[in-house]
């Protein structure tokens, strides 16, 4: 498969003009590097589990003044070490994530009311993940010939190294930018995913994006609480069937879908081109 466009600046097809994106908040060397010291080894697990259950709101263990001292640092939590910062709040769905995807046991999420995402399905095939954060998805699909991620948040980003160390993975290939234009040529993959992030996007303008880059014969698997509803609302002259069989007549000629709401409350559709 051909490998991804260079962003040639804003506004042409398919190009993500990374140099654009707006940067909010970012990391510093200094705390990149006090971070990933303190990410290495037992000490790492156990301020990803401080960082848990500050988010969670949960008391601190008696003997985590190294963690908290680690947090100052790195510029995650506050002074006080009591608050995140603007900064630590953005990180904390990374650390966030990677907690939960050891809870599963480094699987893939909502396997059981989504069949389709198992890592056999992705083997041997070119995968993108619209969305991928700092890449926990990513760093599971060690079967498939390629996996690439798209992020437009620098700060997940800038973790995706020191997490996947952290897991004892190879660090992701990420590209910075957003849905609405993917800077891969026509037809680049073969497996696509967008899990639990269509709702952070212009939704008709990236559905149409991934149809523009997915290959004859690939699959797109979507994720997103009441996902049927949301594209109701969301993409006007999108329309979903629950039809198992049926054919989706919309403005990215997607046919074969098939949505589902589960017992987790997870909805998600499938296309097959």
């Amino acid at each position: 498969m051909p490998p991804p466009r260079e962003p040639s600046g804003a506004g042409s097809r398919g190009t993500a003009a990374a140099g654009t994106l707006p940067v909010t908040l970012r990391f510093t060397h200094p705390q990149l590097d006090a971070l990933a010291a303190a990410l290495e080894g037992e000490d790492g697990a156990r301020l990803i589990s401080w960082l848990h259950a500050l988010g969670g709101g949960e008391a601190a263990a008696p003997d985590a003044e190294p963690q908290r001292q680690a947090a100052i640092r790195s510029g995650l939590v506050d002074p006080s070490g009591s608050r995140f910062t603007p900064l630590g709040v953005v990180a904390y769905h990374s650390f966030r994530e990677f907690r939960l995807w050891e809870e599963r046991g480094r699987a893939m999420p909502h396997l059981a009311e989504v069949p389709e995402l198992a890592a056999e399905s992705f083997r041997g095939r070119d995968v993108l993940e619209v969305g991928s954060g700092f890449g926990c998805n990513l760093i599971t699909l060690g079967s498939a010939r390629r996996v690439i991620g798209l992020e437009s948040e620098l700060v997940y980003c800038q973790l995706s190294p020191l997490l996947a160390a952290a897991a004892g993975r190879p660090t992701p290939t990420i590209a910075r930018g957003v849905g609405e234009e993917l800077p891969f040529p026509d037809q680049s993959f073969d497996s696509m995913l967008c899990l639990s992030a269509l709702q952070y996007m212009e939704v008709e303008v990236a559905l149409a994006e991934m149809y523009r880059v997915l290959a004859p014969n690939g699959v797109l698997v979507l994720t997103l609480k009441h996902l049927a509803g949301f594209l109701r609302t969301k993409a006007s002259g999108f329309r979903l069937t629950r039809s198992p069989k049926a054919h989706a007549r919309d403005a990215v000629s997607y046919t074969h879908l098939r949505a589902h709401e589960t017992a987790m409350n997870i909805s998600y559709a499938v296309f097959c081109l």
